[in-house]
């Protein structure tokens, strides 16, 4: 997310992932404003009640006290929120508060999240949120760490979150996009089915052309009928790419 002057996008993260999406000064948690959300939680709106609110018992509450300064654009109180982020021990809050710093220009806010990101002892949703974080701001320092995921990672959630992260990089080395292109086309093949999904739409998102080929092997092979549809529009996406890039550069 990155703050232009008096209108910027904020999002924050809930504990099933990713929720929220909004412009201008407010958006969402768990599909409430963050006024609302505060005023659940008897949370006051002016500037000294956010505030205190940073050193609410409540993680939840931390978050979106943190995430509305942002919303008010409060600058002032990014000493406040560096305090309440270094003392934070909850690894989703953290997540939450140091974006929020990030977004207010703290350079603490995003070496914060690059360390989670790379830290192989976080949890991978933290570790994800905060490369998606990272990425919204226009830094790509955690490839190798969303790469890793996308190897290791068992769980099908946060496999999916990696695999679906992957064509958002724009500065791999060769060698880094060569991995990610091999990851997404053998992912095509997963016994999960939405990986499968995730995998067609990611590298539909590459607009490389050469992996048509694997796309139609995979529709060829594929048994069931949403994931099938789902790669034929993939397919035809790359499809028309091509035939767009050949009337282009016509032999």
């Amino acid at each position: 997310m990155r703050l232009r002057g008096l209108v910027f996008l904020i999002l924050v993260h809930c504990g099933s992932g990713l929720m929220g999406q909004g412009g201008g000064v407010v958006s969402d948690w768990k599909g409430v404003s963050f006024q609302e959300a505060l005023r659940q939680h008897k949370i006051g709106l002016t500037r000294p009640e956010l505030i205190a609110a940073l050193r609410n018992g409540d993680a939840e509450v931390r978050s979106l006290a943190a995430a509305q300064l942002v919303g008010d654009q409060v600058t002032e109180a990014i000493p406040e929120i560096a305090k309440t982020l270094r003392a934070e021990t909850d690894g989703l809050a953290r997540v939450n508060i140091a974006k929020s710093l990030a977004l207010l220009g703290s350079r603490e806010g995003t070496n914060t999240l690059k360390s989670i990101c790379n830290d192989g002892h976080a949890k991978g949703h933290h570790r994800l949120l905060a490369a998606g974080d990272l990425m919204d701001q226009g830094d790509e320092s955690c490839a190798p760490s969303v790469l890793e995921l996308a190897q290791q990672t068992q769980e099908v959630d946060n496999r999916s979150t990696a695999l679906s992260l992957l064509p958002r990089f724009q500065k791999l080395s060769e060698k880094d996009a060569a991995l990610r292109k091999q990851l997404l086309t053998q992912s095509l093949g997963d016994t999960n089915p939405f990986i499968r999904m995730t995998s067609g739409f990611a590298l539909s998102q590459l607009k490389d052309v050469s992996v048509i080929p694997g796309l139609k092997v995979a529709i060829h092979n594929e048994r069931n009928e949403t994931v099938r549809l789902s790669l034929q529009r993939d397919l035809a996406a790359l499809q028309k790419l091509e035939e767009k890039n050949s009337v282009a550069t016509p032999k």
